[in-house]
């Protein structure tokens, strides 16, 4: 049976997972797919994540530094052999059968590749689990920057090995916005892609995560990569306008973000050099919504509204 299906890998970047890396491999083994690999690649783990691993033959892991997450999953990309990939963070897990979904789907759609889902946003309190969030992502038959700016995660994706290989994975440069630098290339692509109708992916929202941490730091390490990222690309004078309008927007959204953090910690200074690059980069009518926006965090930082 297992011949007949494309075979998917799923890589797996951790260090330090013991207290969740179990439910993210049983979410793999739960899928009931006979032809697929899991790659582990760790970091260096001293709390009994290595110990954990071992107690599952299947997985191929690979234990030894790296340089953040990104390095980790660029190491597994060369050495998976599946037609199609997945990645799974160490803290989040799959809903059951996806695997058979894109299966399915792709035996309808055998161009296809990108097939992608819904997800949901979840934490536990007291041993139990609680869904903060569903997220359902609208459709699309390109992988464009349109399709993007509708929210497309990566870990909610399984794509095609082939599009990893011509874009030579993950630029590790950004340690925390790498994936979307990565998207934001594929989209200049535009693969054909396919919603294969449900819940793809579960992601846990704790304080160590790196994109759902509620700590002030995490988030100011976030925005402030996506806004690198953003204007790494905004410095490309050939960039198309449709490239040009999202990365603009991504850019917005960091720099808002970053700007409010500062206000809220009355940091003036980096208020004002933020809102002054932010006008300086920003198309006219982005400029009229800073206008707008700072003038609506000043009046509520001084109470004057």
């Amino acid at each position: 049976m297992g011949d007949n299906l494309p075979k998917i890998s799923i890589i797996t970047p951790c260090l330090n997972s013991a207290s969740w890396i179990r439910e993210a491999i049983q979410s793999v083994i739960d899928q009931d797919y006979p032809n697929f690999e899991h790659i582990v690649i760790d970091g260096g783990s001293t709390d009994g994540t290595l110990e954990i691993l071992r107690l599952y033959p299947h997985l191929h892991v690979i234990s030894e530094p790296d340089s953040g997450m990104y390095d980790a999953i660029n190491k597994g990309l060369q050495i998976a052999t599946g037609e199609f990939i997945g990645l799974l963070n160490a803290d989040d897990y799959y809903e059951i059968s996806v695997f058979q979904r894109v299966a399915c789907a792709l035996r309808r759609y055998p161009d296809t590749g990108v097939f992608y889902g819904d997800i949901t946003l979840f934490e536990c309190q007291d041993g139990k689990e609680h869904i903060i969030k569903e997220v359902f992502i609208p459709e699309s038959k390109h992988l464009t920057f349109q399709a993007l700016a509708l929210g497309v995660p990566i870990n909610a994706c399984i794509m095609a090995q082939r599009l990893y290989t011509e874009l030579g994975g993950f630029n590790v440069a950004y340690r925390v916005a790498s994936d979307r630098d990565f998207l934001m290339h594929l989209a200049m692509r535009g693969p054909l892609m396919h919603h294969i109708g449900s819940i793809v992916y579960h992601y846990r929202v704790h304080e160590s995560s790196l994109t759902f941490a509620a700590s002030t730091p995490a988030k100011r390490r976030m925005w402030a990569e996506s806004e690198r990222v953003a204007l790494a690309w905004l410095r490309d004078p050939a960039l198309s306008t449709e490239a040009r309008r999202y990365a603009q927007s991504v850019f917005t959204k960091a720099n808002l973000a970053l700007m409010s953090i500062a206000l809220h910690e009355k940091r003036w200074q980096s208020v004002i050099r933020r809102g002054w690059v932010g006008v300086k980069v920003a198309t006219n009518p982005m400029a009229q919504r800073y206008v707008k926006w700072v003038k609506k965090r000043l009046c509520r930082v001084f109470s004057l509204d």
